[in-house]
Order: C-alpha cells, then structure tokens, then sequence
C-alpha cells in the first residue's frame, strides 16, 4: 500500500460476516475516494478530467449485503463534452463490492471495488465497512466513451482507492452540567496545550462501560483476521507504566497516560475534557471510541485499543498493520470535532522507523465565534504519525512479536489533528503505541 494524494473527500470508511438486514441513518465514519498517481496517468491520456461534488453519505442498510447511499455526483469531462454520474451507492457484498451509478441517462456499475483488506459486513451490528482499489467496469467504460467521444474505451486497470464505513452512532454519554467559573478568567479562552492541575475542576469523562467482547484468537498465519468489531476487554484500572506490557495479540493499543500533560496528546485530551468558556455550545466534551475500538481502562480517556483487521511481513522486512476503530474529539464549547482511526501502521525495513496512516475528520481550532458553523472534513489515510523504534527490542513470545511501548509524534505538514495544529505541531508527543505481529 502506497500513500496517494487525495483525489476526493468524502463523509463516509473499510472478508465478511453478516446477517438480518437493518436500515440506519446514524452519522458515518469518515474516508476518502482517492485517484492514484496511475489512474491519474490513465485519465490524462485521453484528456479526461474528473470534478467531483460534495459528496456526503445518505441513507444506508446493513443486510446480506450493505447498501451506503452517497448523496452528490462525479464529472466527467473532455473538451466540451461532459457526462455527469449521479445517484451514486457503494454495495458491499459476500462475494463482491461496487459503486452503482446514473450514468448520464443509463444506470451502469461505476466502478468495481477490490478489497485491499477484509471488509465488514455485520448485520447484527449494523456496521459496514470497505477499503479497496476501485475501477472502471466494462459497461461505465463503454458508456464514457460514447459520451465523451472518445478514440478507444478507458482501461479497467485501478484507478485508486475507496474507504467507507458506517455505523450506529455510540449511546450518547451522561451529559454533566459544566461548574459555573467562580471568577471571570483573564482570557475568554484556557490555553489548550497545558493540563490543569489535579486540583482543578474534575475532567468530565463518559462513564458508559464498553460491552465486554471477546479478545480475538490468535492464528497461525501472517495474517491474523478476528470476528468484525470484537476488540479485547479493556483491562482493570492498573498503574499507566504497568499497561504497556500488557497488549494482548490482535489488538492495537494506543496510550497517552505517561505524557507530561504539556502541548502534547495528553493535554489535549485534558483541554477536550476539561471546563472552559463557552465560545459556541455551552455542553461538555466528549472523547468516544467507536466502530470497534474501545478504552484500554475503563472510564479513562487517555488510552485506546483498536483491534487489528490484518498484519503482513513483506519481503524487504517491513511491517504493515491495519485496524478498524476511530477515536471522536468533541468539544462543542469551541466548535471541535475531530476523529481519527482506521490505523496503518508501517514499519519500515531495518525496524527503527515507522509512519502512522489515518482516516478520520478535522475541524481547525480557533477561538473566533466563526468555526462554529466552520464546515467538519474528512481525510483519508494520510501520514499523521512517525515512530520511533530506536533502541526498542521487539519481545518474541508465543508465535507473536510485540513491540512495547513505540513512541508516537506528530508528523510533519499535519493539519488534521490536535485542532489542526497552532498548538499542537509537527514533532509533537502524540501517545505511544503496543502491537504485536504473527512471527514467520
């Protein structure tokens, strides 16, 4: 996998289980549709361009197979001849996936989508989930070249990559009333880089307990795929030093705990959390795990466990992991909401370095009464974290290699996290990571 420059945007996420249908209109999880640089090449060889319009998803349904409505439409356009695809729907099945399309006047198979890595398809969860190389089929083919008036039919090869997911929106957290400020600040606004002191005013945390799940069996391939959405039960209420050992296989941990608490992932947590002066919607903040993840401790916002959908030792040594999950920043008293999940984790040969890719959604932050309406957007697998392996040994036990506790920081051009980074900079601790892989 190769990270590609985003071609298109859009609010919706990436094998397969299943059963009874049922419908939803819970807010998605975000991803993208992105061009490769090949697809790129293969639509500029017939001077074809391609201007997508806002799309968002619509209504969805989670059955035998998932059906993800997306609302807006895609240009296709040479010289002066245009054909426009319309009532746009991504159908994720057992066997197959693929984008449907009105294509101009005809309804056709936009696109047809490979699984990059297994998709989900759960039913009784109501979740769904897909990452692929998307295509031309032969029918969308032949339809643009009629169109568009073209010499000879576009290729069927990749074009690039699709990621949507959708899911029930978590059960709403227990909304605390804010303690009134005794006195007027110096500023309208508390300074987000640094954590208050433990005497401040409590940090207001949801206290829903996750529903107890089964930790994913370990499997004698290289790569290991647990049930869609199972992650492994959070583990007790231990010391922050104590849970780095502690990861089990098939999952992903993410902590924060041990930071300072200063412009890094713990005082932004903290900053999330915490009282302040309401700039736009005077409710507490949030910070939800969702879509599989859930909180390694029980009622502490600091860590995170995501489950692993897939690992892969390739040839040059380096290491991939994927996992599903997300993680929901929501901050209504200044306007934030920012997400960030379905991790790709990649280590690269020589085991000293690694690069942490993300899907999630962003929203700048500012203190202006403005970036309260400021429009929420998605990004999809961008480069968000470098790791550092330097000096870390990786423990071989029980057919798996675990590396513990790899630390994390912000990398560099980063905008979609920490509010889009006047605080929170390239170079910034950002957590740091536990994983495992199958050795062989």
């Amino acid at each position: 996998m190769t990270l590609r420059r985003s071609f298109l945007a859009v609010l919706c996420a990436g094998g397969v289980a299943a059963a009874a249908p049922a419908t939803s209109l819970a807010t998605p999880s975000p991803a993208a549709l992105k061009l490769s640089a090949a697809g790129k090449r293969a639509l500029a060889g017939q001077s074809i361009k391609v201007t997508p319009a806002t799309l968002k998803v619509g209504t969805w349904s989670v059955g035998s197979s998932a059906k993800i409505g997306l609302n807006g439409s895609l240009h296709f356009k040479r010289g002066k001849r245009s054909v426009t695809a319309t009532r746009l729907q991504v159908t994720i099945g057992r066997s197959s996936s693929y984008v449907l399309a009105r294509l101009g006047k005809k309804n056709v198979r936009l696109f047809a989508v490979t699984p990059s890595r297994p998709a989900v398809l759960d039913a009784p969860q109501k979740r769904a989930s897909l990452t692929g190389r998307f295509a031309l089929t032969k029918p969308a083919a032949k339809r643009l070249k009629s169109s568009l008036k073209l010499k000879r039919a576009l290729k069927t090869s990749a074009l690039g990559t699709l990621t949507v997911a959708v899911a029930p929106d978590p059960a709403p957290a227990p909304v605390a009333t804010p303690t009134p400020l005794s006195s007027p600040p110096p500023s309208p606004i508390v300074q987000p880089g640094v954590s208050p002191t433990p005497t401040a005013t409590p940090i207001v945390t949801p206290t829903a307990t996750p529903t107890a799940t089964a930790t994913p069996a370990p499997t004698t391939s290289a790569t290991p795929t647990p049930t869609p959405g199972v992650t492994a039960t959070p583990g007790p209420s231990m010391d922050c030093a104590d849970r780095f050992a502690q990861t089990p296989p098939g999952v992903v941990d993410w902590f924060g705990c041990d930071l300072p608490g200063s412009f890094d992932l713990r005082s932004w947590t903290t900053y999330i959390l915490g009282p302040n002066v309401s700039v736009c919607e005077n409710a507490p903040g949030t910070i939800t795990p969702g879509v599989g993840a859930s909180r390694v401790v029980v009622g502490e916002a600091f860590d995170h466990r995501f489950p692993i959908l897939e690992s892969e030792t390739r040839p040059d040594g380096s290491i991939v992991i994927a996992t599903a999950g997300n993680v929901a920043y929501r901050m209504p008293l200044h306007g934030i909401e920012e997400s960030i999940g379905w991790f790709r984790i990649v280590i690269d040969p020589g085991g000293q370095t690694g690069t942490v890719y993300a899907s999630g959604t962003s929203k700048p932050l500012d203190t202006n009464p403005d970036v309260c309406t400021a429009p929420v957007l998605p990004y999809g697998e961008q480069a968000v974290l470098t790791l550092n392996l330097a000096g870390i040994t990786p423990v071989i036990a029980d057919g798996y290699k675990r590396w513990v506790h790899v630390p994390a920081k912000i990398a560099s051009g980063v905008k979609v996290i920490g509010g889009g980074g006047p605080f929170y900079g390239p170079g910034t601790a950002w957590g740091s990571f536990t994983f495992a892989v199958p050795v062989g």
